[in-house]
């Protein structure tokens, strides 16, 4: 139907969201986000197809919890959000060579992102 919903999230948190999926952890805490719309929802995700402004879907609100830093016991509690894991059908990624096997190997700032996806 041409829709489209867009959820925007931190690059590292989409990071650790492709290999928690890879690893089989379901959803794992992160610092990243938290007290932001990120994790209090709001943010628009789709707009009314009549090109207006209108916001027909919203954000929501993702669970929390707070965490002391275990290397500092007396440290307040710190805010976490919790992430789910996601998982692709397919990835474009960009190696220096690969086989027909799939083995890739990385250069330079390739290595950042493509090896989890």
């Amino acid at each position: 139907n041409g829709q489209i919903e867009v959820e925007l999230v931190p690059m590292g948190t989409m990071a650790e969201r492709l290999r928690a999926a890879g690893a089989g952890i379901p959803a794992f805490f992160t610092k990243t986000g938290a007290g932001t719309l990120v994790q209090h929802g709001g943010m628009p995700m789709r707009y009314s197809p009549d090109g207006k402004r209108t916001v027909v879907k919203v954000s929501v609100c993702k669970p929390a919890s707070l965490f002391r830093p275990p290397m500092h016991p007396e440290a307040a509690p710190q805010e976490h959000i919790m992430e789910t894991a996601i998982s692709g059908d397919f990835a474009f990624v960009k190696a220096w060579k690969g086989d027909t096997e799939g083995n890739l190997v990385y250069r330079k700032t390739a290595r950042n992102h493509n090896p989890a996806i």
